[in-house]
């Protein structure tokens, strides 16, 4: 299995073949980390995974990306300060072919990024400057969550939790050491 299949070919393999996918697939992708994956028959419902550096983070993130190729995917993304997210964003624009700079949309709270040979948008949202109750339509996020062309990450999405669609992915970092991340994934 080649690391660009790796995790495409986790999501679409059988209950009794996943321990053997998921051990070839976490070799390839983080080789000195561990990654380890809850299944119900075709979909991963939950994903752990400890990455060792931020090339690491950057290159699961990569491979995490290329599941999302239909549009009006929300990404709520949560962590510590400094545990990895911009990091994590990164790796997860290059897996859908954006080469451009990814930087946190920190102080202008919302950054897009056309998808090439689509005519999709990447948003990458920021909330971690906004305090209290935050609202989502001032901010033209109901627009941009609604719009099935986009795929949506959310740095600080807890701050919007109660708001956030239905049917979302759910990533949380914590940083284990200064160059381990632990990354939990729920769909």
């Amino acid at each position: 299995m080649s690391i660009d299949s790796g995790i495409n070919n986790l999501l679409a393999c059988h209950c009794e073949e996943a321990s053997a996918d998921v051990a070839a697939a976490s070799e390839k992708l983080v080789p000195s980390g561990e990654i380890l994956f809850a299944f119900i028959c075709d979909k991963i419902l939950s994903m752990k995974i400890i990455t060792n550096s931020p090339e690491e983070t950057q290159n699961f993130a990569s491979e995490f990306a290329k599941n999302f190729t239909s549009k009006g995917v929300v990404i709520a993304l949560s962590g510590d300060l400094g545990a990895g997210k911009t990091t994590f964003t990164q790796g997860f624009a290059k897996g859908l072919g954006i080469y451009e700079k990814i930087i946190s949309p920190t102080f202008v709270l919302i950054r897009q990024h056309p998808i090439p040979f689509s005519s999709g948008t990447f948003f990458h949202i920021d909330l971690y400057r906004l305090e209290g109750k935050i609202n989502l339509e001032e901010l033209g996020l109901i627009d941009i969550f609604q719009n099935r062309e986009n795929i949506v990450l959310i740095e600080w999405a807890e701050k919007i939790k109660e708001d956030l669609p239905e049917n979302i992915t759910n990533i949380n970092i914590e940083k284990l050491s200064e160059s381990q991340r632990e990354i939990i994934i729920e769909q």
